[in-house]
């Protein structure tokens, strides 16, 4: 099916182009001593739109939310007219729902165990932003997102940037890119105006002042490991200022890039220059970019449903293909974090002898094909011809000979996309 685009590069059609997904020679993704209370996501555009379905899906994971030029959970209900049309194009704004209509679907969602519980949201830090010169997603969208999270949380804890900054369709940074009203790529703006220790200050509370970014820290990963799409990218950035490589207790801050925005089209400079960095490095933030591939309908996150449409249309709820992907990094980013124990209380006169720390069971890998993983008993067929892995119900893509998944049994019946630790 041929891809559309509108002058700003946002699709209009969808693409399906069926190619293997070949290995990275990129470093093997590590595990940090992330603070799990304190972990949050953000984005631009189609980022902005998936950093909230990943915020609304999982809502016991992600305690804030930054969406820039995006707009409120399940806009688009699944359709490619949906999504360029009401929750895009500004002369259409007036025809997207309330956001009591998308409460209500969250709620139901939540009901039928495809979403964590909309309570979660309860004490959640929101920000949102809409650029007073964006000609490509328009303000009435970001106002139902506005409206939707005040069901769920108290609005002291939403901030909402409507207009005030006369930003084109791009990412608004402090002194880099290119002329705040321009349009076009790589869709990062020098607005005067810092976008990104704006979310990261709202999320996390008073901040340590930017600092320089150290170069060596922006590192690529190995994302090959964690999913088997041709919309994924076999590899990804992730930024680790020196205290958090050296075991330090650290945050854990989720970024999203917009279409034509991943590594294929722009490098490393989403990733270098929309400002994140300066205050993940003075403030003991690990910050994770995450990319799609060029087979990616322009390069775009699921947000309407390109990725998922064999699977029932699941692109916005746990069992969405991305967005497993995403949580599976996240889980596997946070897994250095070191568990509080309560010091044992002697009792009178007594002493208590310390129960040793149990020793992980022996660990096993196979790398092999979906279709092998479900008939060996590794997998199961999750959601149409969908194999999920067994234990931990990771999506694993379709289930065929071509695509091969790399399964660790962590415990007996229990297995994970990656290696063993």
């Amino acid at each position: 099916m041929k891809v559309l685009t509108n002058l700003s590069g946002v699709v209009i059609g969808a693409s399906l182009i069926l190619s293997s997904v070949s290995s990275s020679a990129a470093p093997t993704l590590e595990s940090y001593n992330i603070n799990t209370d304190e972990i949050s996501i953000s984005g631009l555009s189609a980022g902005g739109f998936m950093a909230v379905q990943m915020h609304v899906a999982y809502s016991s994971t992600f305690m804030g939310v930054g969406s820039v030029a995006g707009g409120v959970y399940h806009c688009a209900e699944g359709t490619q007219g949906n999504a360029t049309g009401r929750c895009m194009a500004a002369a259409q704004g007036g025809s997207i729902p309330s956001g009591g209509y998308f409460r209500d679907e969250a709620n139901t969602y939540a009901s039928q165990g495809k979403i964590d519980s909309t309570s979660n949201m309860s004490n959640d830090r929101v920000w949102i932003f809409t650029g007073g010169a964006d000609s490509v997603v328009n303000t009435t969208d970001s106002d139902r997102l506005r409206d939707f999270y005040e069901f769920f949380t108290d609005s002291s804890d939403i901030v909402y940037i409507r207009n005030t900054v006369s930003a084109e369709h791009a990412m608004p940074t402090q002194d880099h890119g290119s002329s705040c009203s321009f349009k076009g790529a790589p869709y990062i703006n020098d607005c005067n105006y810092d976008a990104a220790g704006e979310i990261l200050s709202h999320t996390y509370g008073s901040l340590n002042a930017r600092a320089t970014t150290v170069a060596s820290n922006l590192k690529d990963f190995d994302q090959s490991a964690f999913h088997s799409s041709f919309y994924l990218h076999n590899d990804g950035y992730i930024y680790v200022p020196d205290a958090c490589d050296s075991g330090a207790s650290c945050k854990l801050h989720v970024v999203l890039h917009g279409c034509v925005q991943n590594k294929n089209k722009v490098g490393n400079e989403y990733a270098m220059h929309t400002g994140y960095n300066q205050w993940a490095e003075s403030n003991n933030i690990v910050v994770l970019y995450p990319q799609t591939s060029l087979s990616a309908t322009n390069q775009c996150w699921d947000w309407w449903g390109y990725a998922d449409l064999v699977a029932g249309g699941e692109y916005h709820l746990q069992s969405g293909s991305q967005m497993t992907f995403l949580k599976n990094l996240v889980d596997h980013v946070s897994a250095g974090s070191s568990p509080s124990t309560p010091t044992p209380t002697p009792p009178p006169g007594g002493t208590v002898t310390p129960t040793p720390t149990p020793t992980p069971s022996n660990c096993t890998e196979t790398n092999d094909s979906t279709w092998n993983h479900v008939n060996a008993g590794r997998a199961h067929i999750c959601s149409s011809w969908y194999a999920c892995a067994n234990g931990s119900n990771t999506n694993m893509g379709l289930k065929n000979i071509y695509t091969m998944v790399t399964l660790a049994e962590t415990s007996s019946g229990y297995y994970e996309i990656g290696n063993c630790p």
